[in-house]
């Protein structure tokens, strides 16, 4: 079991390198994406839902992981990347506006539904 713990090490520091390289590159991507006005909201969003992952992810890996076995893990993980993979494969361009468009909304809607919140906290007061 000992022998084995590099393995753990080594993930441990490619996750570290694969960091250092996404999360400027995801930065950059969302000043691309996104107005400079929508950028606190975005990031607000995305920051949020990370967080919900971190801690839904787990308990949702576990549970598969004990109802179906590691195997059955594997292959679900592995056809879920194929997936991915298969259908960003589209036109690069299209996608970029298609996306700008729903997150640009998004955020604005996301940004009025907090706004109105807030009016109709000050009216109760």
């Amino acid at each position: 079991m000992i022998a084995n713990a590099w393995l753990i090490y080594f993930i441990a520091l490619l996750y570290g390198v694969g960091g250092t390289v996404f999360y400027p590159a995801r930065a950059a991507v969302l000043r691309l994406m996104l107005p400079e006005d929508l950028l606190a909201d975005a990031n607000g969003v995305l920051s949020s839902t990370q967080q919900g992952l971190r801690i839904i992810a787990p308990l949702v890996g576990a549970s598969l992981y004990a109802a179906v076995g590691g195997g059955a893990v594997a292959a679900l993980d592995a056809a879920t990347f194929a997936g991915q993979h298969s259908s960003s494969r589209g036109c690069a361009s299209s996608r970029r506006s298609l996306r700008r468009r729903s997150i640009t909304s998004f955020v604005r809607s996301r940004r009025a539904w907090s706004t109105s919140g807030a009016r109709c906290r000050s009216a109760r007061s």
